[in-house]
């Protein structure tokens, strides 16, 4: 008895060491995915010829506050190089800068979707080897391997979630949107099912966070993202795919079954209370699946549509 207690108590301790782990794991995932989106948020609003300082130091912040180490030094070395490019670009604005600027913008996305992969990985090899240390305790260890399994689906499924969602808005992320965009088009393929798209922009954004802070800002794109939620159908799916840009893929809905469904969003955002930030309205582009179509070329589309929303006086949607 007193030895079950003895390896229980071990056991216990175990697991709460565990626990912190994986948390650790897991709050690096979500201060990379911060990271990230700011990233996109900036180089969009600087290549759109809207310097935003304090949005930089607040990356620059992020950055020393990262975990240490040569995967974290290599992401702040793609930052650095992303920084110094745009300066060049702030102070001449030569187009010919454009293919460099968005190709550093994209190797920094793709070393923090690295480092949030390998964090998922080596969390869930933990797990796996404290399911070694388990099995030489046999019959003694039985409450103790309950524990474990309840401790280990509750960890994955916390870092799924982690890993496939946006940690401000809690709407999906960009990888998951475009696995789910490449299924569902697959899908349309094959059965001929109608499939459409909407992304939407909110308006003047900037000047949210100019006047009341990004704090109001990130309070704003998180009420936005609940008000749209509560319009969505259950096989929708939104995803936040820029800083302020969204998406929405709306399997089996036509173009015009898709239109009257951001109208509705387009109308909900604009009678939902911002508080402090006062009216907030979104601009929608709509397009729906055509044969041959790439996810892709439904992004074109829809952001043409919504360039032409933007450009045509704004809180409006346009189908392309």
């Amino acid at each position: 008895m007193v030895s079950f207690i003895l390896v229980f108590l071990l056991s216990a301790l175990a697991f709460n060491f565990l626990i912190s782990r994986v948390q650790h794991d897991a709050e690096a995932i979500n201060e990379l995915g911060r990271i990230r989106g700011s990233i996109q948020r900036w180089t969009k609003l600087e290549l759109s010829g809207q310097q935003d300082d304090e949005l930089l130091n607040k990356i620059d912040r992020l950055m020393i506050a990262y975990a240490s180490g040569e995967p974290a030094a290599t992401l702040r070395l793609n930052w650095e190089l992303l920084k110094s490019k745009m300066m060049e670009y702030r102070s001449g604005r030569d187009q010919e800068h454009l293919p460099v600027l968005i190709a550093a913008s994209e190797q920094c996305w793709a070393v923090s979707d690295q480092l949030a992969r390998q964090g998922q990985l080596d969390a869930e090899a933990k797990l796996k080897h404290f399911g070694l240390f388990g099995i030489t305790f046999v019959v003694n260890l039985i409450i103790v391997g309950l524990l474990f399994v309840f401790v280990k689906g509750y960890v994955r499924d916390n870092l799924e979630v982690a890993a496939l969602k946006d940690p401000l808005t809690n709407a999906y992320n960009r990888r998951y949107f475009e696995a789910f965009g490449l299924k569902e088009i697959e899908q349309a393929s094959k059965e001929g099912q109608h499939l459409a798209l909407a992304t939407y922009d909110l308006d003047h954004f900037k000047r949210v966070n100019d006047t009341y802070g990004h704090a109001v800002g990130d309070q704003v794109l998180q009420t936005v993202t609940r008000v749209v939620t509560q319009q969505l159908r259950q096989a929708d799916v939104l995803a936040r795919i820029g800083g302020e840009e969204f998406a929405i893929l709306l399997p089996e809905t036509r173009g015009e079954e898709a239109g009257l469904i951001a109208e509705r969003i387009r109308l909900s955002v604009e009678a939902a209370d911002f508080g402090q930030a006062g009216r907030v309205t979104i601009s929608v582009g709509v397009t729906e699946y055509r044969p041959g179509d790439t996810l892709a070329e439904l992004l074109r589309r829809s952001d043409q549509a919504l360039y032409i929303a933007k450009d045509t006086g704004r809180n409006r949607v346009e189908r392309s």
